[in-house]
């Protein structure tokens, strides 16, 4: 590889670092909702703001609490909704596949359109 070549993969790699960086850090907005669905149907939408525990049919509960939510209980086999960490940024989710139940943070502003295409 000749200078101009190395040269050329630093931009794109600190392009690339500052995209991300951007993304990770500035992009994820505190969430002001977390909306519960089950097999696609939305059970509900709570206030991050206010502690509650809800139960999700027979098979789950979720927490809200101090402003972050976590699967507390499922009666799946294999635990892994219940071991994964709080959330409380807007789209971040919980998901618990072996019972369809879906966990998401919201900001409160939803676009019109999921995606546009020409």
């Amino acid at each position: 590889m000749k200078k101009n070549d190395w040269i050329l993969a630093f931009i794109i790699l600190a392009a690339a670092g500052i995209f991300m960086g951007w993304n990770m850090i500035l992009a994820k907005t505190k969430g002001e909702y977390v909306r519960i669905y089950q097999e696609g149907k939305l059970l509900g939408e709570y206030p991050l703001s206010r502690d509650d525990t809800v139960a999700v049919g027979r098979t789950n509960v979720v927490e809200i609490l101090g402003g972050k939510v976590r699967m507390k209980k499922a009666d799946c086999k294999d635990q892994l909704c219940v071991r994964q960490h709080e959330i409380s940024k807007n789209r971040e989710s919980i998901i618990c596949l072996p019972n369809q139940v879906v966990v998401e943070i919201s900001s409160g502003e939803e676009a019109d359109y999921d995606a546009i295409v020409k």
